[in-house]
């Protein structure tokens, strides 16, 4: 099961970026995330059925850019 954190940076990646340096202020501001950790739960998040289930396009996104 997805916590309220998970999919919060589900959502956070999902959204179209808005420049250089935007998401990492994002992760922060919102989820109080640096952007080490932002990254590695959302990297280990797509991998899950949960994630996939919950947004299929995301984490299908994110694991092709990390190939």
């Amino acid at each position: 099961m997805l916590s309220d954190l998970d999919r919060a940076v589900l959502d956070l990646a999902a959204k179209p970026w808005k420049g250089r340096g935007w998401l990492e202020r994002e992760a922060r501001d919102r989820l109080g995330l640096s952007s080490i950790r932002f990254y590695q739960r959302l990297d280990a998040l797509v991998r899950t059925r949960e994630a996939i289930e919950y947004d299929p396009i995301t984490c299908r996104r994110i694991r092709e850019l990390a190939a």
